[in-house]
């Protein structure tokens, strides 16, 4: 997979670092990373049944299958992670997750812009798994739903 190569400034040190991310221009794929930023994983969101799934699933919750089309693919991406299987260290995979600066370790990001001229790198990032997910059934997939929208205030 080729990955649009950032350079990103840490809002801590304020040093600037080179990352990758997914090109802007690809529809429905993501790149997460684990909450400690140890580990990624790519996310085709328009092949993976189970991003389908957690949608669906989320549609139906009153809190959620009221708002937007706009508001319910935003809270899909900040919850997904709950449906993926976590890193090594018990970790949750999460979208929207920039690097860590690999100077400090901080997590804040105060600018980023992709690299001028373009440069890309070609890496092979596993594929997401929902073994744990996919051992549920419909009512616990819907707790386990119900209790990340609590912590996300919902």
């Amino acid at each position: 997979m080729n990955f649009l190569i950032y350079r990103y400034q840490c809002g801590s040190c304020q040093c600037w670092f080179e990352h990758y991310e997914m090109t802007p221009v690809v529809y429905g794929e993501f790149l997460m990373r684990s909450a400690t930023r140890r580990a990624e994983r790519y996310l085709n969101g328009l092949t993976d049944p189970v991003y389908e799934e957690v949608a669906r699933l989320l549609r139906l919750e009153t809190s959620v299958g009221s708002r937007s089309d706009r508001e319910q693919s935003d809270l899909l991406q900040t919850i997904f992670g709950v449906a993926c299987d976590p890193d090594a260290d018990g970790g949750l995979f999460q979208m929207n997750l920039l690097p860590r600066c690999p100077d400090c370790g901080g997590e804040e990001i105060s600018h980023y812009v992709a690299s001028e001229p373009p440069r890309f790198v070609d890496l092979e990032i596993p594929h997401v798994t929902h073994h744990r997910w996919n051992a549920l059934n419909q009512a616990e997939k819907l707790l386990v739903l119900e209790n990340e929208l609590k912590q996300h205030g919902f």
